[in-house]
């Protein structure tokens, strides 16, 4: 028999890092480069199957990265099993933010399992991030892990939502 887990998954980072465009190539396959401005929250829901005869319900909250929605954000936190926290390669801003993002998110869990995920990674001869930092970044802050994605060309899109759903389930064996 199948064991059957619901996990809440936060999609987390500054505004234009990339988020919904990435929980849109995870849900469908597929690059949409016309997505709107996220307020507030969005919620998605997606099934995946692990190894182990595991079969997870995620949902998915895509947290708008405006600054002016802030004040949202936390009510959707309690309960999350885990974060993506995105930042876009080519704006060191969104880099330099991963600090509050990581405060935000773990406001009421201090060991909440945070993947880190660089955005735009099609982009990289315009990135402003070296590699380096981000793995200082993530050993410093305590993250699970530290990988690059491509929601343009698919680059790392499922293995990040896969890492991520794989920690939180061997956690609470």
């Amino acid at each position: 028999m199948k064991k059957q887990v619901l996990l809440k998954t936060l999609i987390a980072g500054d505004a234009s890092v990339g988020k919904t465009t990435l929980v849109h190539r995870f849900l469908e396959g597929k690059f949409i480069d016309t997505t709107t401005m996220t307020v507030g929250v969005e919620f998605f829901l997606k099934e995946i199957e692990l190894e182990n005869n595991i079969t997870c319900h995620l949902q998915i909250f895509d947290i708008g990265g405006q600054e002016r929605f802030r004040y949202m954000v936390k009510e959707y936190i309690p309960g999350a099993r885990g974060a993506l926290l995105l930042f876009d390669t080519t704006s060191w801003k969104s880099f330099v933010n991963i600090d509050k993002w990581t405060q935000l998110l773990r406001i009421y869990d201090k060991n909440l399992p945070i993947l880190l995920l660089a955005t735009k990674y099609d982009l990289k001869e315009y990135s402003m991030v070296a590699d380096y930092y981000a793995e200082l970044k993530q050993k410093k802050l305590n993250m699970i892990d530290y990988i690059k994605t491509s929601s343009k060309t698919g680059l790392n899109v499922g293995k990040g939502f896969n890492i991520l759903t794989e920690h939180i389930v061997n956690q609470q064996k």
